[in-house]
C-alpha cells in the first residue's frame, strides 16, 4: 500500500481522475461493507481514495471518497470493499486542497453465498 498511498496522497492537487464508462458501470455493483474485516485470504489489495476541498469553508465529502473506493475495487478485479476507514484531514501544504476526505479499504472477491450483499461476480 506504500506506493499506492504515496501516489494517491498527491491526487488531491490535480483533482479526481475520470473513470472510463465501463469501470463506472461495473463499479455500481461493488458492495461497500462496513464493520469487521474479512479474512486476509480473500483480500486482493488495499485501496485509498480522496475527495479534495479547494474552497475555504467547504468541506470535502466522505461520501464521494467512499464511492471512489468502488472504482478502485473494479481495477483490482474485486466486487467488495471492507474494513473501510474514513477521516478528514488538512490538505498538503503544496496542494490546492484546504481539507481532504480520505478513505481506505480492503478489496475482496466475494460470492453471494459468502455475503448476500454481493450483487455480481468478480472478473
Amino acid at each position: 500500500m506504500g506506493v499506492l498511498a504515496t501516489s494517491l496522497a498527491f491526487a488531491c492537487a490535480t483533482g479526481p481522475k475520470r473513470s472510463s464508462p465501463s469501470v463506472a458501470r461495473v463499479a455500481e455493483d461493488v458492495t461497500l461493507l462496513d464493520g469487521s474485516p474479512f479474512p486476509p485470504s480473500r483480500k486482493l489489495g488495499e485501496v485509498e481514495t480522496t475527495d479534495c476541498s479547494t474552497t475555504l469553508g467547504q468541506a470535502p465529502e466522505i461520501a464521494r471518497a467512499r464511492e471512489a473506493l468502488k472504482r478502485q475495487a473494479v481495477r483490482y478485479g474485486g466486487n467488495l470493499v471492507g474494513n473501510i476507514m474514513c477521516d478528514i484531514e488538512l490538505g498538503p501544504a503544496h496542494s490546492d486542497c484546504w481539507e481532504v476526505a480520505r478513505c481506505t479499504g480492503d478489496v475482496s472477491c466475494a460470492s453471494a453465498s459468502s455475503n448476500p450483499k454481493v450483487r455480481r461476480r468478480c472478473m
